[in-house]
């Protein structure tokens, strides 16, 4: 809904993504090129995008609210990081959900790779470094509460051959793999990964 001409300009709103200190973010159809933010003292402010990404580029991926001079975007137009004065393009390829570990460490999902950003260094698992499923499109990750990284992919095919995983990275780069051959009820894994006080995992 419009709340007003200086917050949410029209009735698009792809997402709201939360802070660490409880800001809501709404990514929107903007005019301004603008997130608007609603911060837990009621009050509403805009947080402008890199210039060069468009309102449809940042739907279709994640925002990590770190703190105001710590903030990460990423999009169809890539990972961007904002540092409280101006956004720095990192990573110029197609990514999605952003997340931080105990230790610091970022994760951003990608098509057939995951980011690792640590200490200002960028690596990543790819098809070639890691037990990653050559045909496989990775899509969805989630971090449990041992800092565990879990990847859900598929090979895009939904008939009965189709071969869906569910894979866990330990923090020392152990990988365990969880297969449709083996689990049948693994079937396109997709969408968020959810870890409850139990133990257990959802995606």
């Amino acid at each position: 809904t419009t709340l007003s001409s200086t917050t949410i300009e029209y009735n698009r709103i792809y997402d709201v993504k939360k802070g660490a200190n409880g800001e809501l973010f709404f990514l929107m159809h903007s005019s301004t090129n603008s997130i608007s933010v609603l911060h837990p003292d009621g009050e509403w402010s805009l947080l402008t995008l890199p210039t060069e990404l468009l309102y449809w580029s940042a739907y279709d991926g994640d925002l990590l609210y770190l703190s105001e001079n710590d903030i990460w975007l990423s999009s169809n137009g890539g990972l961007y990081h904002y540092d409280g004065a101006e956004w720095t393009l990192l990573l110029d390829e197609n990514c999605g959900t952003i997340l931080q570990d105990s230790q610091g460490r970022t994760y951003v999902q990608s098509d057939y790779k995951v980011f690792i950003i640590e200490n200002g260094t960028i690596s990543e698992y790819n098809q070639q470094n890691a037990p990653l499923i050559s045909t496989h499109y990775i899509s969805a990750i989630g971090l449990d509460a041992e800092d565990n990284l879990w990847l859900a992919s598929n090979d895009g095919n939904s008939g009965e051959d189709a071969n869906h995983a569910i894979q866990k990275v330990s923090p020392a780069g152990a990988w365990t793999t969880y297969t449709r051959e083996d689990h049948d009820a693994i079937k396109f894994p997709r969408g968020e990964f959810h870890f409850d006080i139990h133990g257990n995992v959802w995606v």
